[in-house]
């Protein structure tokens, strides 16, 4: 993937751009199972792209006040095999608020393509699953057209410190899922899972210990040291 945008601040608030830019999809046929067989398949789009992002958080990795808000849009430049324009949309969002040691973060993320019926599922930019992002699944578990998700997480700024860095303890709630088609989302078909875990700034980025959970009560085990925020598109 390559491109270029250009832009300019919004104030002290955030910055707007526009670019044109180019991303390549390569899927490896897997025939090693004959109930899921995966065809190979490529797929390239050049795109005019446009995006403004508004941020007044305290803290990208645990942010204990203001908010956070992007919008994107990409436009192809060629039209497809099915005669129309690649098209992908989405917005994420943020909002982040504290009391003494306590904080709570909300966020949204949600996004779309016409990626359409010629292309295989599988090079969907959209995915769920793993830290943070349906903790109680795998890692990219689902694997869609259109994403949604949601999540509310709890931070408490402990009394104990390392390497004079501040222990915090958390816990979160998560929802969403992915749908290879516009008719598929539905409330009913939401993903649900919850984490509990500690975090610790360090020189090279926060360090991060999780559990993760879904309505079937099988743990997933995390840990992530540096940069864990997700900027799918």
């Amino acid at each position: 993937n390559y491109g270029f945008i250009v832009g300019s601040p919004i104030g002290r608030i955030g910055e707007w751009g526009v670019g044109l830019s180019t991303h390549s999809a390569h899927l490896k046929a897997n025939t090693s199972n004959p109930a899921l067989l995966i065809p190979s398949d490529k797929q390239t789009n050049t795109t005019l792209d446009a995006e403004v992002t508004i941020d007044q958080l305290d803290n990208l990795y645990a942010p204990t006040q203001g908010y956070f808000a992007r919008a994107y849009a990409r436009v192809g430049v060629n039209k497809q095999d099915n005669d129309r324009r690649y098209f992908s949309a989405g917005v994420q969002a943020q909002y982040a608020m504290h009391r003494d040691n306590h904080s709570m973060v909300l966020a949204v993320d949600a996004g779309g393509h016409n990626n359409g019926t010629n292309h295989s599922l599988y090079l969907s930019p959209y995915s769920l699953g793993g830290y943070h992002r349906l903790s109680g699944y795998a890692n990219n578990q689902f694997i869609g057209n259109y994403m949604a998700y949601t999540s509310a997480t709890y931070r408490y700024r402990t009394k104990w410190s390392i390497l004079n860095n501040p222990l915090f303890v958390g816990a979160s709630l998560e929802a969403g899922n992915t749908w290879q088609s516009a008719s598929d989302i539905s409330a009913n078909n939401l993903k649900y899972s919850a984490s509990v875990f500690g975090a610790l700034n360090t020189p090279i980025g926060p360090a991060q210990l999780g559990v993760g959970f879904n309505k079937s009560g099988k743990p997933n085990f995390y840990f992530f040291l540096g940069r864990t925020f997700s900027d799918s598109r």
